[in-house]
């Protein structure tokens, strides 16, 4: 039957909201995560590298090098009522025409105690020589895709197949190599003119898939210039050594399908360079000028982009919006007065701000954690020039989706690199301002940003620093599945597997065809100011700045739903990170991803050979399973890299059996593997063993 799956993913920087049908026989063997419309993956994407061959490595003229071309590895969730076994194989059609490669020959896996397996590939271990040592090649756009196809059976008789349509582009631009002590010289000669030409200035470049006659070179970020001719009174300066920059384009892709490649349709790496003017015509009697140039940085020296930065005298000057380095740059002729450099920036008010931020606000507030003066600053969240709960609300407000941009604050403030606090403790009297005189140069008005709401200084200051969310462990939320009518009031207690530490977490969650009503405290104390709902949305923000003991299935708190429409909660209920983003913070100071794990009611574990729980876990676990008939059993506890930490034996009579697992007999929390052995079953499992 088809059944018709609706998720949002995040990967990489891409975000998606797609739509699946799959098929299978009887309805027990599902794909978890099965993408209908195209998506994209590059050098930066997870999974995705260039090959060992690549000519980045090898060089261009390397008959062996291979170009425009990725290795790429991916995973995909299954999920089985029936069957403990499974086995799948991994298909790669290039282009959507050409005779399948074979990424991953007939695979056996077996599912987990939720009835979830995981299947893999990596290009590297395909069974055709050119695909194993070459990859991938980059698709051209305009609507050519390679298909990757995944095909799973089980022991029931059921089989599905998930046909996935992807795009593979080079989204990585040239690198310009240099000297960075050289200094290049522009002579201005009897004619009163000089020209320049791009290519002057370019030593060597590295790139992944463009030959060296491919590469364009212009003096313009915004059009193909390769050439420019001045006249000699342009120059800002003469006999000082002034910064300047190129821009290398790549071979590009055709990405409106017109047969051209653009400037705008190519990668483009910009280059600063060194160069200093000399006058040997002589004849240049012109009016001096001067350049007013400088940064704006975050307090790890990363560059901010998109700030702002106004001149203000007399007169009117234009504004400059910085890119990813954070530099901005004026030139002005001599004989302007004072001018005072003023950077401004109010944007994505929620970038780096989190609970850990709200944790380490409510410290401060009651007196158990000292802030410095950045920190002050960021934390003065409704600018009142002083610290208090009233701080702590809006930023809560922020969290929980109520704002997009704080009322009372801009998303960054910003104050010169030089300055100097006389009072730590009291750090409101900053200049927001650099003044200086236009009579001489200037290429040190550098100024340090500060985040507003971010304390714990995560915000991603420029599209260059943006990587993909960290893959955090998932930490089970356990939800008892059921089904309901339209109409049913249903109440869901949200329970964990282990003893923890709590200090906080956010998420939002999702209840399709239903409305959220309430949530109900449970070991969490919830109040009304600690969620917002947003019909069949809810956002939750809940700390506790001490940590809270939680017992194993102890229930956190507890949802109260009201059904539009009949279904199950577990094809219905979910938390993302569409409004806030979903992170659980333990007293450890680690970090996880918040999902909810339904299981169904008056589970039998001869459904379920193996069971494992709690899972995560911190003291001991218990592996759980059912016999037949009597039989040895061996139990192995494995590492990552397939060690063989610790095993167990035991004569096992036929029924319900478990055998302890002692976290003193493993290396540390992290994550680990079991592989249990009888002679009814041979099955493997994961483990996450806390602090």
């Amino acid at each position: 039957m088809n059944k018709p799956l609706a998720y949002s993913l995040w990967c990489g920087l891409l975000c998606f909201i797609v739509t699946n049908t799959l098929t299978s026989q009887d309805g027990n063997l599902d794909f978890l995560k099965c993408s209908a419309v195209p998506y994209r993956l590059c050098e930066q994407s997870e999974g995705v590298r260039l090959p060992d061959n690549n000519q980045i490595y090898l060089g261009e003229e390397n008959p062996d090098a291979s170009a425009g071309s990725v290795h790429v590895s991916q995973s995909k969730t299954v999920q089985s009522d029936c069957s403990v076994t499974l086995t799948y194989e991994v298909q790669l059609i290039q282009f959507e025409n050409s005779e399948p490669f074979v990424l991953k020959q007939a695979t056996q896996v077996t599912t987990d105690m939720e009835g979830i397996a995981y299947l893999s590939y990596d290009t590297e271990e395909a069974l055709d020589e050119l695909v194993q040592r070459n990859g991938i090649p980059y698709t051209s756009g305009c609507a050519r895709f390679h298909t990757i196809k995944w095909m799973v059976r089980d022991t029931c008789g059921n089989e599905i197949v998930c046909e996935e349509r992807i795009e593979i582009f080079d989204c990585v631009a040239p690198f310009v190599e240099t000297d960075p002590e050289e200094v290049f010289t522009i002579k201005i000669n009897v004619g009163l003119q000089y020209t320049i030409r791009a290519d002057n200035f370019i030593d060597s470049i590295i790139d992944d898939q463009t030959a060296k006659s491919d590469f364009l070179y212009s003096l313009s970020e915004d059009k193909y210039l390769p050439k420019a001719t001045y006249d000699c009174c342009e120059p800002p300066a003469y006999g000082v050594v002034l910064p300047y920059y190129i821009w290398v384009g790549d071979a590009g892709t055709d990405t409106n399908c017109d047969g051209i490649i653009e400037w705008h349709e190519r990668r483009r790496f910009e280059k600063e360079f060194r160069v200093v003017y000399l006058d040997q015509s002589g004849s240049c009697d012109c009016f001096e000028s001067t350049i007013l140039a400088g940064a704006l940085l975050d307090k790890s020296g990363n560059g901010i982009a998109g700030v702002t930065v106004e001149q203000r005298s007399e007169g009117v000057y234009p504004s400059y919006i910085t890119s990813f380095n954070g530099r901005f740059n004026f030139n002005y002729y001599w004989g302007a007065k004072n001018i005072s450099i003023v950077p401004t920036k109010n944007d994505a008010h929620k970038n780096g701000v989190s609970i850990l931020d709200l944790i380490k606000l409510q410290n401060y507030v009651l007196g158990k954690e000292d802030l410095s003066a950045y920190e002050l600053i960021a934390a003065d969240v409704d600018n009142s020039e002083r610290i208090n709960f009233f701080d702590v609300f809006e930023l809560r407000k922020l969290v929980l989706g109520y704002y997009t941009e704080l009322p009372q604050n801009t998303s960054w403030r910003f104050l010169p690199r030089t300055f100097i606090f006389s009072d730590p403790l009291n750090p409101w009297s900053f200049p927001e301002e650099i003044t200086v005189s236009s009579s001489e140069s200037h290429f040190d008005i550098d100024f340090i940003g500060i985040k507003i709401g971010d304390l714990n200084g995560t915000a991603q200051p420029n599209f260059n620093a943006l990587v993909p969310r960290e893959a955090l462990t998932p930490l089970p939320l356990s939800v008892s599945d059921k089904s309901f009518k339209s109409g049913d009031i249903v109440e869901v207690p949200i329970r964990i597997d282990a003893d923890l530490n709590v200090m906080g977490m956010q998420f939002t969650l999702a209840a399709d065809g239903m409305e959220i009503v309430n949530v109900l405290s449970g070991a969490c104390s919830v109040a009304d100011s600690d969620f917002a709902l947003f019909d069949d949305k809810m956002t939750f923000c809940w700390v506790d700045v001490n940590g809270l003991e939680v017992s194993a299935r102890e229930t956190l708190f507890t949802l109260q739903l009201r059904a539009k429409q009949g279904g199950q909660l577990s094809s219905t209920v979910r938390i993302t990170s569409d409004i806030t983003s979903a992170e659980m913070y333990l007293s450890n100071e680690q970090t996880f991803i918040p999902a909810l794990s339904f299981s169904a009611s008056n589970i039998d574990l001869r459904d379920r050979p193996i069971l494992c729980a709690p899972n995560p876990w911190k003291n001991e676990t218990i592996i759980s399973f059912f016999l037949n008939d009597p039989s040895d059993v061996q139990l192995e506890i494995m590492d990552i890299n397939g060690v063989v930490l610790t095993s167990y034996s035991n004569k096992c009579v036929a029924g319900h059996q478990s055998m302890v697992v002692l976290g003193e007999d493993l290396s540390g929390s992290g994550l680990y593997f079991y592989k249990i052995t009888s002679k009814e079953f041979d099955s493997t499992g994961r483990m996450l063993l806390l602090d």
